[in-house]
């Protein structure tokens, strides 16, 4: 429209209003015979979390449904206790052809308006080539976009308002050039989005959003996505998108087939108060590039999952120059994960250069299984400036500290609290420290970090890369390098 208001809006959500009282649930709980299997539930346009079905089953899901609004549960594997409406407010089940819904305060839910959609997308693009979705509100959904299948090619998703749904866009089974630029992607959570980034002074609330999601919606995954990417083809453009309020902004891998894919680009994006991962990289995809994008107060902004499977199909990532913000004793800038514990027969490889991230708890969290099954002897992290309150996990240290089990670190500047050596001999000598809580402590918010953040005054050394170039004795391919584009 002329104001720029969205006239093409795609909902296939149905309004619901015929519920009574579920009296032997529990007090304030309502059920419904909708007609359908529910998989996408809005109040008022805004997402609320499904009991997944081993719940309903059990009749655990039906406790759930009957909690008092101010009961309390422990996080899991730890004994805080927390209120388990908080971060939630709503909650709906199914089984037997019934659908049940609870609102903390027992609210009628007729007096709301409630949709519901069932299972499957908006928008279906199932081995087709040249089509461009541009300016639609797409919302309501289980998921927003599928594309899918090797015949789909050089497919579009652009200027569009996605939101709802468990996927937004959900790229599998081999599409090659898609292209997902310039949208704003949204879970437009009903509990709302400032209940899922990393912010401490919630920290308990955004961990139970995290383990309602990922173990009462989800079933020991994180069941929402704003882009995900599960054996895409070759050539995957992410860019330019605003993708906030969820779970997983952008996951992606390529596993079960015969080789890996090559070609995925993300860049330009602008990433935030995601309660689980900003980026995800995973296995089985070649030559990505992770680049120019803003991530912030997420509990993890950029993780590197399943290091080391021998399964894996092969991965080589360039991750630079991004910019990486976490609030104060808030989440993890880089989270580095590994289920295997014995070595693996081919190493990830993994350039991280010309990354800022400051704040937060860790530079880096990496898991012992890392160690274990070899360390990183193909992960190269120089030209970075890094101001978390820690930057140096033990096991990152570990990998410093043996021999083969890093590639390079070196060239990076360092601030806030840090080991009072490192000896291992990975650990170059052009690394430079900041001492002082103000290198960590002096941009409380996201704005103070994106007006007062002088990148020049962290960068004391650095090595020119604009070529071919030697570290520790040994040559180096030029890299992958694009100015900072992104107006942040």
């Amino acid at each position: 429209g002329s104001n720029g208001e969205y006239k093409t809006i795609i909902d296939p959500g149905t309004p619901i209003s015929n519920w009574v009282p579920a009296s032997e649930v529990g007090a304030g709980v309502y059920k419904s015979n909708l007609g359908f299997e529910p998989r996408e539930m809005t109040v008022g346009g805004k997402r609320i979390g499904k009991i997944n079905k081993t719940l309903m089953g059990s009749g655990d899901g039906f406790k759930l449904l009957n909690m008092g609004a101010d009961e309390e549960v422990k996080l899991l594997d730890t004994s805080i206790l927390v209120k388990f409406w908080d971060g939630v407010e709503a909650i709906y089940g199914y089984k037997d052809n019934i659908t049940y819904i609870r609102f903390r305060k027992g609210d009628n839910p007729n007096d709301k308006a409630i949709k519901a959609a069932p299972a499957g997308a908006a928008i279906v693009i199932n081995n087709k080539s040249h089509l461009t979705l541009s300016g639609l509100a797409i919302q309501g959904a289980e998921f927003s976009v599928s594309i899918t299948g090797a015949g789909s090619a050089n497919n579009i998703v652009e200027d569009c308002i996605l939101k709802n749904g468990r996927k937004r866009v959900y790229i599998t089974n081999g599409p090659s050039n898609t292209i997902v630029r310039n949208n704003s992607i949204t879970m437009d959570y009903y509990a709302g989005n400032d209940c899922l980034g990393a912010e401490v002074t919630s920290a308990y609330v955004k961990r139970h959003v995290y383990d309602f999601f990922k173990h009462i919606v989800g079933s020991s995954t994180s069941d929402d996505s704003g882009v995900e990417l599960i054996n895409p083809g070759a050539n995957t453009v992410i860019s330019g998108n605003h993708i906030f309020g969820g779970l997983l902004g952008i996951p992606a891998y390529n596993r079960g087939v015969d080789s890996p894919v090559y070609g995925l680009k993300i860049f330009n994006n602008k990433i935030h108060n995601m309660s689980s991962v900003g980026i995800t990289s995973n296995e089985g995809i070649m030559d990505v590039e992770i680049n120019n994008n803003l991530i912030y107060d997420c509990n993890l902004n950029i993780r590197i999952h399943e290091l080391n499977k021998k399964t894996d199909l092969g991965r080589r990532v360039y991750i630079y120059n991004n910019s990486l913000w976490n609030p104060e004793g808030g989440g993890y800038h880089f989270y580095i994960h590994s289920a295997a514990t014995a070595p693996a027969v081919n190493f990830p490889e993994y350039w991280i250069y010309n990354n800022f991230c400051v704040g937060g708890n860790r530079s880096f969290g990496v898991m012992e299984a890392v160690v274990l099954s070899g360390g990183m002897p193909e992960f190269y992290i120089f030209n970075n400036t890094f101001l978390a309150k820690n930057n140096f996990s033990t096991n990152l240290i570990n990998c410093i500290n043996k021999t083969n089990y890093l590639g390079f670190i070196d060239y990076n500047s360092f601030g806030g609290l840090f080991p009072k050596s490192i000896t291992g001999s990975i650990f170059g000598v052009n690394n430079v420290f900041f001492s002082g809580d103000d290198t960590y402590l002096k941009f409380p918010d996201i704005a103070s970090f994106l007006e007062e953040f002088d990148r020049n005054s962290y960068e004391i050394k650095r090595l020119d890369i604009s070529g071919t170039f030697s570290i520790n004795n040994s040559d180096y391919m030029t890299l992958p390098y694009c100015e900072n584009t992104w107006n942040y």
